[in-house]
């Protein structure tokens, strides 16, 4: 907003006012729909026995109203798993939407004369990235290595330490219920996003 002769003589007033009842234009956007859940499940190999689930998000949600609005340091870590854990999820989509427009594309070919050479073979490459099962090895970097270097972090504060510690990750949506239905018992209607495969917890 430009300076005008009022924001000018009330400069120091609005710094104050800005800092602690500052206000963005979401809180102006229709409620949301679903809420995000990052679970981390915890087994060992040196005991088949053993499994802990941890869900990391939701607690972080609930220290940002606690702590608000002295919770710069829970933002940050929101903005890095959630924006981690989406980022992942856009990319499989992204990839999804691009099989369809390859079999789309692939499909009004009126015969096999008429097809791109190699189209058939990027496709089953491709794969159904519906539910991803997402491989975690020495190669996974950006948002999905974030995500696989927290587990660490979760062990901890769990009091694991197991050397043959390893993890799955699972990301996933649970429906809001709607605000007349809000004391209603039904089932969450919850659906997954992506998963990981089975990896050693980093050291």
């Amino acid at each position: 907003m430009p300076n005008n002769p009022i924001r000018i003589a009330f400069n120091n007033e609005l710094v104050v006012f800005e800092k602690y009842c500052h206000q963005q234009w979401s809180f102006f956007a229709p409620p949301g729909k679903f809420n995000q859940r990052l679970f981390y499940e915890f087994s060992s190999r040196s005991d088949p026995q053993f499994y802990l689930k941890v869900e990391v998000l939701e607690p972080i949600f609930k220290l940002k109203q606690q702590k608000h609005p002295f919770n710069e340091q829970v933002e940050v870590l929101d903005y890095i798993l959630s924006g981690s854990a989406d980022q992942v999820g856009s990319q499989l989509r992204d990839l999804q939407n691009y099989k369809d427009a390859i079999d789309d594309i692939q499909s009004r070919a009126t015969s096999g004369h008429d097809s791109v050479e190699g189209w058939n073979d990027l496709t089953d490459g491709l794969g159904d990235r519906e539910n991803e099962i997402l491989t975690v090895d020495t190669e996974t970097v950006g948002p999905l290595q974030t995500l696989v270097g927290y587990s660490r972090l979760v062990a901890k504060n769990s009091g694991l330490d197991d050397e043959k510690l390893q993890c799955q990750i699972t990301y996933q949506f649970v429906a809001i219920p709607r605000f007349i239905d809000r004391h209603l018992s039904a089932e969450k209607n919850e659906s997954l996003s992506y998963r990981t495969n089975l990896f050693d917890v980093p050291k």
